[in-house]
């Protein structure tokens, strides 16, 4: 799941919004239900929009979520 710098998500290369992240996330804990989730966010990605997608996240099943942040371009 990632998180642009304008504070988009996106979810296997396609543009949603936070209300559907728990449906989807429920979704793929149906077909995996050992799933995990990364969270790519741009460095300067809307800190707001981080915890509301790792709280949509959790509601959707996943427990493990990790964090990587994408370096700003030089």
């Amino acid at each position: 799941i990632g998180v642009d710098l304008d504070g988009r998500i996106w979810m296997n290369n396609r543009e949603i919004e936070l209300t559907q992240v728990r449906q989807l996330v429920e979704d793929a804990v149906i077909e995996t239900p050992e799933s995990s989730a990364v969270l790519i966010a741009d460095q300067e990605s809307p800190t707001g929009v981080l915890i509301d997608v790792m709280d949509q996240v959790r509601l959707g099943g996943v427990g493990e979520i990790a964090v990587s942040a994408v370096p700003e371009s030089q």
